[in-house]
């Protein structure tokens, strides 16, 4: 069990939601920070909605700093906290 979980790039196809969000549970503890960098293939919202479902508060954020990109960074960060 873990008090911090981070990822990246995770979320491809719709039922990656359900196996990331049981995959998160099974493995924090009961208090646990989650960091999942979303690249904004839409899935986003679904995967919050699983994690609130599941006792965690959900966040997202625009990353900053983001100018040494050659094209605008479309994702998020994502927080998760139980």
């Amino acid at each position: 069990m873990f008090d911090l979980i981070i990822g990246s790039d995770l979320l491809y196809e719709d039922e990656h939601v359900e196996l990331l969000a049981h995959f998160i549970n099974a493995h924090a503890n009961d208090v646990c920070e989650v960091i999942l960098v979303n690249p904004g293939r839409g899935k986003k919202n679904k995967l919050s909605t699983k994690m609130i479902e599941l006792g965690f508060s959900s966040v997202h954020q625009k990353p900053l700093h983001t100018d040494y990109l050659p094209e605008a960074f479309k994702g998020h960060i994502l927080t998760f906290l139980r």
